[in-house]
C-alpha cells in the first residue's frame, strides 16, 4: 500500500524580552546568597522562598528601593517560618507577564544557533538572527551551533535575557546551551525516560536551560529566507520542568515564537508552564515532561521573505525549580503530492497528513473508514483535500490537496474444468478463461493448485487425482502489470465402486446361490446404483442379488458390473462349476420267493467338463432292506411288487436317485395224481400243481427222488 505524506504547519510566536547586563545578574544572585548565609536558611527553607526573593530584588532594584529589599527579605523568612505560608506582600507590584494560552503541539523541532552568531544583527526583541537561504546545520548536525543565535539570562528570567551564550560540555547537565550528541542517553530528571538527541533522525540535538535554578533563562534563535528549498520548516522539541505548584504566571516554562520579516505570527505560537495537568506531558514525582513531538510550518504564504524561529525556556520566577528542553529542526520544499496512483500493486493507497494538528478534515470520492484521522485510505482515483486544523485552532487552519489517478487493470481470473466430475483414475483438462481490462496487461503467470498437494504453472494443465473426494481447485493469475486474481472451483473425484461377490458351485438343477459383495466409499454420498449380471449361459439380471439356475452342467463365466450414483464403473468376473448329476438306472430281476435277486448298478457321472465319480450308493429294496453295495444281491422274504430305490451321489455331493418295481412271485403249489397199473404197465402221472401266480410252464419229475429229472412232460408215463 502506497503512503502519500501531506505534511501540516503550525507556527510559533516570539515575545519581547528586558535586558540586563551580566553584572547585574551576578549582584542579585550574591545579594540573595548573602541573606541565606546570614540567616542560617534551611535548605528547604531556601528552595520555597527562593523565587519570591528573587522577584523582590528583581522590584526592588528597578523602583531603587535596593537598600530596602533587605527587610522584605526578613518578613518573607519569618512569616514562612512562623506559619509555612508564602508571604507576597512584600512586593511592589504584581509581576506583570504575557498572557499565554497553553496548547498542545503533536510534535515540535527546535532551532538552534551559534554562539559565534552573537556580534551579528540583533532585532527588536535581543534576538540575533542569520538571514540564510538555506536551513544550514538546522538539526545541528555538525555538532555545533554553528548559524544558530544564543542569548540566556543567569536570573530575572525571560525579561532578563541578555546577549551571549552558556555553553556547557558536550552531553552535559550545566550550561543554558549544550549540544547533545552519541552517547548522550536519556534525560535523568525525567527518570530517564527521555531520550536527550531526538530519536526520529540524525545524532545530534540541543539543549536549551538546564537542571539549575536561579529564574534563568535561555533562548536559541534561527533565522532564514523562505524559498521553495525551505518552504516547510519542522521543529522538534521535547520539554522537561519542575512543577513548584506555583502560579501560572511564576512556572517554569517553554515557549516558541515565530516572527515573518520582524511580525510576530500568532499561528506560530507554543506556550506552555509547568502543571500537573498540561497536555502531553507525563510525570516523574514532581517533574513534568513532555515526550519528544514533531510540529511542521508552512511558509507558503512568507515566499521570499525572512522567517524568524525564537525557542526560550526559563526557571520558575522563585528561582527554585528549573525548566529546559531538547530541541532539533530541519528545512524541506514541500511534498509534491500529486500522481498518487491507484495501480494493481497498490488498489488502495494510503494519504497521510502532517503530524502535530488536533483535526483533519478530508474529503473526496473513495474514502474507506474515518474521514478525521490524520490518515485516510483511498479505493478510488479523484481529488482528495483535507484540511489541517492546527493546535491552534480553526482561525489558523489550511488545506492541502491532491490527485488520485486510476492505473489499475481489471484481471477476472476463471476456468472450466472439463469435466469438473470424474471417477478416480480418470483426468481433468483445466481451460483458462481469465479475462483482462483496462491496464491489467497480458498474464504473467498462471498458478494452479489442485486441492490434493499438487501444483501447476501451466497455462492450461491436465491433472489426474489419486484419492477421492471434492477437491478445491485454486487459480491465480498474475498479469504483466501485477494485476491479480485468485478463484477457486470445486471438483468432484467420485471413488471407483469395488464389484465383488460370492457363488458357489452346485449341481445340475440347483439354484446358484449369488450374494452380492460390491462396495463404494460412502464419505462424499457415493453410493453404487446399479447392477449388471451376466451368467454366462446367455442369461442376465439386474437384481442387486440373483438367483440363477444353470440348465446343464459345465463351467461359467459369471460377470458383474456395477454403477455408482457418479456413474462410476467397476466389473469382475469369477466362474462357477455346474456339476453333473448322476445318469441313475439299475436292472432288477423278477424272482420266486426265497430265491436271491441280483441287482445290475447301471448308473454313471459326466466328467466332460469337471472330475466327477459316484462316491456312494445307496440301495432300498423296498422290504426295509437297505444296501451301500454298487450292485447287491437280495432276497425277498414275502412275495409281491416291491419298489426298489437306487440313490448315487457323486463326489461333488450330486445326487440322482431312481425306483423300479421288482417282482417276487409266489412258489407254485406242486401236487399230482397216477392211477396204478399192473407190473409191466404204465403208471400215469399227472400234474395236479396249482401255480397261484402265473403259469405253470415247466414240470420236473423224479420218480425215484433221487435228484435227477425223469420227465419234463405233463401228464408222464412211467
Amino acid at each position: 500500500m502506497k503512503k502519500i505524506k501531506i505534511l501540516i504547519l503550525t507556527g510559533l510566536l516570539f515575545s519581547s524580552f528586558n535586558l540586563f547586563s551580566q553584572d547585574e545578574i551576578s549582584q542579585r544572585h550574591e545579594l540573595i546568597e548573602q541573606f541565606f548565609n546570614q540567616n542560617e536558611v534551611t535548605p528547604d527553607e531556601k528552595r520555597e522562598i527562593q523565587c519570591e526573593l528573587i522577584l523582590l530584588e528583581e522590584q526592588y532594584t528597578e523602583e531603587n528601593e535596593l537598600n530596602n529589599v533587605e527587610v522584605a527579605f526578613k518578613k518573607v523568612l519569618n512569616t514562612y517560618r512562623e506559619s509555612g505560608e508564602l508571604d507576597v506582600s512584600q512586593r511592589l507590584y504584581e509581576p506583570n507577564h504575557e498572557h499565554h494560552q497553553h496548547r498542545e503541539i503533536s510534535e515540535i523541532n527546535f532551532v538552534h544557533v551559534n554562539e559565534s552568531d552573537k556580534n551579528k544583527n540583533s532585532n527588536e526583541s535581543g534576538g540575533y538572527y542569520e538571514k540564510a537561504t538555506s536551513c544550514t546545520n538546522s538539526d545541528f548536525e555538525t555538532g555545533t551551533f554553528d548559524d544558530w543565535i544564543l542569548a540566556y539570562a543567569s536570573s530575572g528570567g525571560a525579561g532578563g535575557i541578555g546577549l551571549g551564550s552558556d555553553i556547557g560540555p558536550m552531553n552535559g547537565t550545566i550550561g543554558n546551551h549544550a549540544i547533545m550528541g552519541p552517547g548522550a542517553g536519556n534525560d535523568g530528571p525525567s527518570g530517564n525516560n527521555l531520550p536527550r538527541v531526538y530519536p526520529g533522525g540524525g545524532i545530534y540535538s540541543m539543549r536549551i536551560g538546564d537542571q539549575g535554578t536561579g529564574y534563568n533563562a535561555s533562548r536559541a534563535t534561527y533565522t532564514f529566507t523562505v524559498t521553495p528549498a525551505t518552504e516547510l520548516f519542522l521543529y522538534h522539541f521535547a520539554v522537561v520542568m519542575e512543577d513548584p505548584g506555583h502560579s501560572a504566571s511564576q512556572q517554569p516554562f517553554m515557549e516558541v515564537k515565530l516572527e515573518i520579516a520582524g511580525n510576530n505570527e500568532a499561528c506560530g505560537e507554543y506556550y506552555q508552564a509547568a502543571s500537573g495537568s498540561a497536555p502531553g506531558y507525563l510525570s516523574n514525582g514532581g517533574v513534568r515532561y513532555k515526550p519528544w513531538e514533531t510540529v511542521s510550518i508552512a511558509l507558503t504564504p512568507y515566499m521570499g521573505q525572512v522567517a524568524t524561529v525564537t525557542m526560550t525556556t526559563a526557571d520558575c520566577a522563585q528561582s527554585g525549580h528549573f525548566g529546559y528542553a531538547y530541541v532539533d529542526a530541519e528545512c524541506m520544499a514541500m511534498p509534491n503530492l500529486n500522481n498518487a496512483i491507484l495501480n494493481c500493486t497498490n488498489p488502495t493507497l494510503t494519504l497521510e497528513g502532517p503530524p502535530g494538528a488536533t483535526n483533519y478534515v478530508w474529503t473526496g470520492p473513495g474514502i474507506v473508514g474515518s474521514s478525521t484521522t490524520q490518515s485516510i485510505t483511498v479505493d478510488a482515483p479523484g481529488v482528495y483535500e483535507v484540511e489541517v486544523i492546527p493546535v491552534q485552532g480553526p482561525s489558523c487552519s489550511y488545506f492541502l490537496q491532491t490527485t488520485v489517478i486510476d492505473e489499475r487493470g481489471t484481471v477476472t481470473a476463471d476456468f472450466d474444468a472439463i469435466p469438473n466430475q470424474v471417477c478416480l483414475g480418470e483426468t481433468i483438462d483445466f481451460t483458462n478463461r481469465t479475462t483482462m481490462t483496462g491496464l491489467a496487461g497480458s498474464i504473467a503467470s498462471s498458478t494452479w493448485q489442485f486441492g490434493d498437494g499438487n501444483s501447476s504453472t501451466d497455462f492450461e494443465p491436465s491433472h489426474t487425482y489419486t484419492t477421492p473426494g471434492i477437491h478445491p481447485v485454486e487459480l491465480t493469475v498474475v498479469t504483466s502489470n501485477n494485476c491479480s486474481e485468485t478463484i477457486t472451483k470445486n471438483v468432484t473425484v467420485s471413488p471407483t465402486p469395488n464389484a465383488d461377490f460370492s457363488v458357489d458351485s452346485v449341481c445340475q438343477g440347483t439354484n446358484s446361490s449369488i450374494v452380492d459383495l460390491s462396495t463404494v466409499d460412502g464419505t462424499n454420498g457415493d453410493n453404487i446404483s446399479t447392477w449388471q449380471w451376466d451368467f454366462g449361459d446367455g442369461q442376465t439380471s439386474t437384481n442387486p442379488s440373483p438367483t440363477q439356475n444353470y440348465g446343464s452342467e459345465d463351467l461359467y463365466d459369471i460377470t458383474l458390473s456395477v454403477t455408482s450414483n457418479n456413474g462410476c464403473t467397476h466389473s469382475v468376473s469369477k466362474t462357477t462349476a455346474i456339476y453333473p448329476n448322476p445318469v441313475i438306472d439299475f436292472t432288477p430281476t423278477e424272482v420266486c420267493l426265497n430265491f436271491e435277486n441280483e441287482f445290475n448298478n447301471l448308473t454313471s457321472i459326466s466328467s466332460a467338463n469337471t472330475p466327477n465319480t459316484i462316491d456312494s450308493w445307496s440301495w432300498d429294496f423296498g422290504d426295509g432292506a437297505t444296501s451301500s453295495v454298487q450292485n447287491p444281491r437280495h432276497t425277498y422274504l414275502t412275495h409281491g411288487v416291491f419298489n426298489a430305490t437306487l440313490t448315487a451321489t457323486s463326489n461333488n455331493g450330486c445326487s440322482e436317485s431312481i425306483t423300479k418295481p421288482v417282482t417276487v412271485f409266489e412258489l407254485p403249489t406242486a401236487d399230482f395224481n397216477f392211477v396204478n397199473a399192473c407190473d409191466n404197465e404204465d403208471v400215469a402221472l399227472e400234474s395236479t400243481s396249482v401255480p397261484n401266480q402265473g403259469t405253470i410252464t415247466d414240470y420236473f419229475w423224479d420218480i425215484d427222488n433221487n435228484g435227477n429229472v425223469d420227465y419234463t412232460i405233463n401228464p408222464a408215463a412211467h
